[in-house]
């Protein structure tokens, strides 16, 4: 795949890179009705050494295989995973799964990975990779590197709601409300935060909207709800 295909990024994980050679990066799963195959991987050294250490883990994931653009998680229909003999629990997916616990890590062993479905219909990309687990903290941290919002932006976008240049064609804001509670935990606002797409001055706390979607990843802006990605956000002041 190319730039801006594959595999939508994982805000809390970091790639560091593709642990399976025979995969060349990506396996594409043919459109089949009953599809069975194995994939065989052995670790690198650089693997091994890493998911030594507690923030490194093994992801196993599946896509369709779409180059209009990256793509979110999607698990074949009636899918069946082992891993070295282990079947996962595929249930509430699709998601990315570790199977860390489960891989042998010594750079002679062989991995085994066993993957069946049934009516499958589209062509499907599955991949293994290592990556590095982040937290808040990290994330915090690389909010703060980005420009934030200044006073001026939001006067001007304060403006462009009172002309009615941000809302419907026969509404105009009189009155705008901005509270400094978090609408998500309703406790004070830490780090005042919002999305660049979003038109509204409400902000939301970027620790709690972490906390949020580290647990349940879907970056919807609790404001307004609309799409707000990590790379959309910014500091509000």
């Amino acid at each position: 795949w190319q730039d801006g295909q594959g595999f939508l990024l994982l805000w809390f994980w970091q790639h560091c890179h593709h642990i399976c050679s025979s995969f060349k990066n990506y396996e594409k799963i043919t459109p089949v009705f009953s599809y069975q195959r194995s994939y065989r991987f052995v670790a690198d050294q650089e693997t091994a050494r890493a998911v030594t250490k507690d923030d490194n883990k093994i992801l196993l994931r599946f896509c369709l295989m779409d180059l209009s653009g990256e793509q979110d998680d999607k698990f074949p229909p009636e899918l069946k995973v082992l891993v070295n003999g282990i079947e996962l629990d595929t249930k509430g997916g699709p998601f990315p799964m570790d199977i860390t616990a489960l891989c042998k890590i010594t750079c002679d062993a062989l991995n085994l990975i066993q993957v069946s479905s049934i009516g499958l219909g589209n062509y499907y990309v599955i991949s293994v990779s290592l990556v590095k687990k982040l937290t808040v903290s990290n994330l915090i941290e690389k909010l703060k590197t980005k420009k934030p919002l200044t006073m001026q932006d939001t006067q001007t976008l304060i403006k462009k709601q009172l002309r009615g240049e941000t809302l419907s064609e026969d509404t105009t804001a009189t009155i705008i409300q901005c509270s400094l509670m978090c609408p998500l935990s309703m406790t004070r606002i830490v780090v005042p935060c919002r999305a660049t797409s979003c038109h509204h001055i409400q902000v939301f706390d970027a620790i709690v909207y972490f906390r949020v979607n580290e647990l349940k990843s879907n970056w919807i802006c609790p404001v307004c709800n609309s799409p707000a990605l990590f790379p959309s956000l910014v500091i509000d002041g």
